[in-house]
């Protein structure tokens, strides 16, 4: 599922034109959510993503993707009926737009424009991440990696795994790659920090590629429990939120 090869990807930080003629320096994301559905709880530890995969199979097929997710499991209802979804397309809220009318529309408000932009610090370091290939995706626990300070309020970093290809889509345009780092609180709020990314020519020098090739050759190749320990610096995450980013509640 993950590409391979000598491949260079790039966190993707450069602007592009939106249908205002106006620029937004942002393809990172920051997703929090009101309820923790199981597409993201779930994944805070092996065991649970054991679990959830094991109740029903999906992928990005026609059979299995994003269109069919909710008539995959009758646990899944909420991708009808619910009105704060994840993953979503992308796209900028009007001007003056609440975070609620723009959940409730599937929008996403830019940051630091948008009218609800709480102050928002990232805190990644050095820690030993155990690389899990699940079967789905490969899964780095990171539990010493760090925080995210939303508003006043402090996440602390559980994991990080991919989704290749992306599962958020910018515009309708879907990337290579999806980085997704799973945060929570003691009182049990979860916060999710997306960074995507674009495959670039060889010659090029990638943004993401630094962060990748801590444990890029490690990755597991056989599913199960087998673990790889590899130090992970999360700096480049920092870095990566400077240039902005979407946020939206799902």
């Amino acid at each position: 599922r993950l590409a391979s090869g000598g491949a260079a990807f790039s966190a993707v930080v450069k602007a592009i034109a939106t249908d205002h003629h106006e620029s937004i320096t942002v393809h990172e994301f920051l997703s929090y959510f009101r309820d923790e559905p199981w597409h993201h709880h779930g994944a805070l530890s092996f065991t649970d993503l054991h679990d959830q995969c094991s109740r029903a199979h999906w992928g990005y097929g026609e059979a299995d993707g994003p269109a069919a997710w909710a008539a995959l499991s009758t646990k899944n209802h909420l991708a009808v009926e619910g009105r704060y979804q994840s993953p979503i397309d992308l796209s900028p809220a009007w001007k003056g737009c609440t975070m609620a009318k723009a959940a409730t529309k599937g929008l996403a408000l830019p940051t630091p424009e948008g009218p609800e932009g709480p102050e928002v610090a990232p805190a990644y370091g050095k820690a030993t991440g155990v690389l899990v290939n699940d079967g789905h995706t490969v899964v780095v626990q990171w539990a010493s990696g760090g925080a995210l300070t939303i508003g006043g309020q402090r996440y602390a970093v559980k994991q990080f795994h991919f989704h290749s290809p992306s599962e958020h889509t910018i515009r309708g345009q879907q990337f290579p790659l999806e980085l997704q780092v799973m945060h929570t609180t003691a009182a049990g709020g979860l916060a999710v920090l997306g960074v995507l990314f674009k495959e670039v020519p060889q010659a090029e020098e990638a943004e993401g590629e630094a962060f990748l090739s801590q444990f890029w050759a490690r990755l597991p190749g056989a599913p199960g429990p087998a673990t790889v320990k590899a130090p992970v610096d999360g700096a480049a995450l920092n870095a990566a939120l400077g240039g902005g980013y979407y946020r939206y509640e799902g």
